[in-house]
Parts: structure tokens; C-alpha cells; sequence
């Protein structure tokens, strides 16, 4: 029989289920199965259906704001990732040429050549007096040209 008609009317059927016996440990009692009768007529199966369908909207609902933010989570870490990149490539890009510049200009401060290319590349104390302003020249050409007397004894 696959179809019920609508004239004939019908008892709901009612299932027991047996819950198994519980032993209780301590005193080793088995306490007596209890018998649960649970409606199945159509009209309890449809309202566990119409319960049931809107537990799932609710769900579906929540899982849909979860993938929401779960997408713009990872939408922003891409865009962070992106940022520290191409920082990084900026600066990889950028700061040679202005750390040359900085070099350069610490050099010319220190030797007092404005040209780094005029340096000398000698490294004897006759060189390194012609870097000297001029009026410490003079007792700096006494000091090379003769280098034992004018070293102070003890």
C-alpha cells in the first residue's frame, strides 16, 4: 500500500523503545528498562520537520555571516601581506643610491675631500699632511721629515 486516502482514518502508531539496563557500580543493581512512547502520527512528524527546517535557516544564516568575515579576514591579510612587500621592494629599490649619497658625505666630512674621487690613495703620513688645512701643514711636514727628533723621550 504506497498511498493513504483520505477517507480512510487511521490510528497514529506508536513505537516503544526499550532503554537498556543501567548497572549501577556501587551495588551492583540492574534497574528495570523503561518503556518511552513516541508519537509518530503525521502531524508530530511535521512539526519535527517545520522545526527542524527552521533550526537550518538559522544555521545556514549564521554560516553565512561566518564566511563573510572569514572572507574580509582573509581579503585584509592579503592586503597586508601586499603592503609589507611592496615596502619592502620600495626600500630595496629606493635606498641604495640615497645610502651611497649619506656614505659619501660621511666620508668627505671625515677626510675633508668634497670629491671622493680625489682622494689619495696612498696611505703615508706626507699624504695624510696634505690633507690638513694649511696652517697645520707646516708642523706636520716637521713631524714627516724627520720623525725620530721630534719623538718626546721618557
Amino acid at each position: 500500500m504506497l498511498f493513504k486516502h483520505a477517507d480512510e482514518k487511521t490510528e497514529p502508531k506508536k513505537t516503544e523503545l526499550a532503554i537498556p539496563p543501567v548497572v549501577d557500580a556501587a551495588s551492583a543493581v540492574s534497574v528495570e528498562p523503561v518503556k518511552v512512547e513516541k508519537d509518530v502520527s503525521p502531524a508530530a512528524l511535521r512539526e519535527l520537520l517545520e522545526k527542524n527546517l527552521k533550526w537550518s535557516q538559522i544555521i545556514y544564516e549564521q554560516n553565512r555571516k561566518i564566511n563573510g568575515k572569514l572572507f574580509w579576514t582573509a581579503f585584509a591579510n592579503w592586503v597586508r601581506l601586499i603592503i609589507l612587500v611592496g615596502t619592502f621592494a620600495a626600500a630595496a629599490w629606493f635606498l641604495p643610491p640615497l645610502v651611497g649619497n649619506v656614505f659619501n658625505q660621511y666620508n668627505s666630512i671625515m677626510t675633508g675631500i668634497t670629491d671622493p674621487s680625489s682622494a689619495i690613495k696612498g696611505g703615508s703620513a706626507a699624504d695624510l699632511c696634505k690633507l690638513l688645512p694649511a696652517n697645520l701643514q707646516d708642523g706636520c711636514k716637521n713631524i714627516t721629515s724627520n720623525p725620530s727628533t721630534n719623538i718626546p723621550k721618557q
